[in-house]
């Protein structure tokens, strides 16, 4: 998507604006210092410029070779966050060695720091397309390997922190893509929502005012339970401890676990909000509204849950 939410054609002309202003971005036009994969570091935009222009030679030489094609994404972007109050450098560092054992010497890469926002982050910048012409494509395990690893690289770095799956957090719905995230602080309507809502009343309407079940919707609502109840199992064997600190632990589980419930997706969000704008519009008509059940998520079983300190990465599209 542009910066306004519109869908954008991957070519090789978008993918070269969106890569330029991409340098542009996580260099602060040149401000913060870039660090390569050589190890090299790059100040100033003609800097920045340099590395644009060698990465889009790089590209043209991979589609002429039939490594790329005019729909393969120049670079991919990750995110790697920590709260703030987290040694930035050390933050950084970490970054630096998972980059040096995930990416080393297979794809060329820039990673920036950043430290003006509330929580320090490093973008690290990847070449899709490899040394050896294999194309970088990050599933969601290899997400979660690169957490662990992060993880892990701090916890070397003397920073506490675990790496857990979004679903062990009791959290459903994916996080927005970075050009929507931005749009929406700018307070500006992002255009992908309006395709979104006029999809889910289609379907309400196609419906009879229910929204049709997905398959993700009971993998959801499976998945939820699975990990409420490895909690609840945790929680029974510290409550059965001598020691205090495990009992109280077990309270703590417990209590996590009922704060994980919900099981709402984003089309069930959207959908109860149609509706409840639609029987406010007809309530003072007496005309009857939408019917909408979508309160799947207080079926649950019993379970329990943990502690969890680690951010990051994600996926920067």
């Amino acid at each position: 998507m542009d910066k306004h939410g519109n869908p954008i054609q991957v070519n090789r002309q978008t993918e070269g604006i969106r890569v330029s202003a991409h340098l542009e971005y996580i260099s602060r036009n040149g401000k913060i210092e870039l660090e390569t994969s050589q190890g090299g570091r790059l100040s100033g935009k003609p800097a920045t410029a340099s590395l644009f222009a060698e990465w889009m030679q790089n590209h043209d030489e991979d589609r002429a070779n039939g490594l790329a094609t005019d729909r393969t994404r120049i670079t991919t972007s990750i995110v790697f966050s920590m709260p703030g109050n987290t040694n930035a450098s050390a933050v950084k560092d970490a970054v630096r060695a998972l980059a040096a054992q995930e990416f080393g010497g297979r794809h060329d890469y820039v990673m920036a720091l950043h430290i003006d926002t509330k929580h320090p982050h490093v973008h690290l910048t990847v070449r899709t397309v490899g040394h050896d012409g294999m194309k970088l494509n990050l599933r969601k395990a290899d997400l979660q390997h690169l957490r662990d690893t992060f993880a892990a690289k701090l916890r070397q770095r003397g920073i506490d922190a675990e790496s857990t799956p979004r679903s062990a957090r009791g959290v459903t719905r994916k996080g927005e893509r970075t050009p929507v995230y931005k749009i929406r602080q700018r307070g500006e309507v992002v255009t992908v929502d309006k395709a979104k809502r006029r999809e889910v009343k289609r379907d309400v309407v196609d419906h009879a005012g229910r929204l049709p079940d997905q398959v993700w919707d009971s993998a959801i609502v499976t998945r939820r339970n699975r990990v409420m109840n490895t909690y609840s199992a945790a929680a029974a064997v510290l409550a059965q401890s001598t020691d205090p600190e495990d009992r109280a632990l077990a309270r703590d589980v417990e209590s996590f676990s009922r704060r994980i419930t919900d099981v709402t997706t984003e089309r069930a969000a959207l959908a109860r909000d149609l509706v409840s704008l639609d029987l406010t519009s007809r309530s003072s008509s007496g005309e009857q509204g939408l019917d909408l059940d979508r309160d799947r998520g207080r079926d649950r079983d019993d379970a329990k849950p943990r502690v969890e300190q680690a951010r990051g990465p994600s996926r920067d599209r």
